[in-house]
């Protein structure tokens, strides 16, 4: 009989030390792919913010050369009203100053982690074979936490093993409920 209580211990000890492995594994695979997640949102900040200065900078060389500075800069001003998530900004070049230097293609100029984090982005602004002016736009990062926070939701909620207690009520889909009820989820 105590050959069999010694084994229940070691049976229980076992069980124990196999249930906190798991736990770590799933603990630092969780670390990981959290971690994996702001990189590929920092990557796709930075290429947001390259693709739309240099497209930006590409249709005020256009109206530049057409309508002239001054409708650039209005062009500008309502694209600024359309896109608040980012600082959109025209910086004219002196004319013939050779000791400011000229960007060549749109590039990332700043970019700094945390929560005063920012990206930041410039084009040049060609017209004929002279650089004009730049277009330059910035994007706070603090406020892109909101964002990795419903991106980290959304994925939560589109897994096969979150349902809300509202969907488990109306037998609908955790996705479902992700985008209109509320209720309360468990994974």
């Amino acid at each position: 009989m105590s050959g069999s209580g010694l084994d229940m211990r070691v049976a229980w000890k076992l069980a124990l030390g196999v249930t906190f492995v798991i736990g770590a594994v799933l603990v630092v695979q969780g670390v990981a792919r959290m971690r994996g997640l702001a990189v590929a949102l920092e990557s796709d900040l930075r290429d947001d913010e390259l693709i739309l200065s240099g497209t930006l900078a590409a249709a005020v060389a256009d109206i530049w050369s057409s309508s002239g500075p001054e409708a650039a800069a209005a062009f500008l001003e309502r694209v600024r009203d359309h896109w608040p998530r980012s600082v959109i900004s025209l910086r004219v070049l002196p004319a013939g100053d050779a000791a400011t230097p000229v960007l060549t293609e749109p590039s990332i100029t700043a970019f700094r982690r945390g929560r005063a984090g920012v990206v930041r982005a410039a084009a040049p602004v060609v017209v004929g074979d002279q650089t004009v002016a730049v277009v330059e736009v910035a994007r706070e990062l603090s406020r892109e936490g909101t964002a990795a926070a419903a991106l980290r939701r959304n994925q939560l909620a589109s897994s096969p093993t979150c349902q809300s207690s509202s969907s488990r009520r109306s037998g609908t889909s955790a996705r479902t409920n992700a985008r209109g009820t509320s209720g309360r989820w468990r994974c």
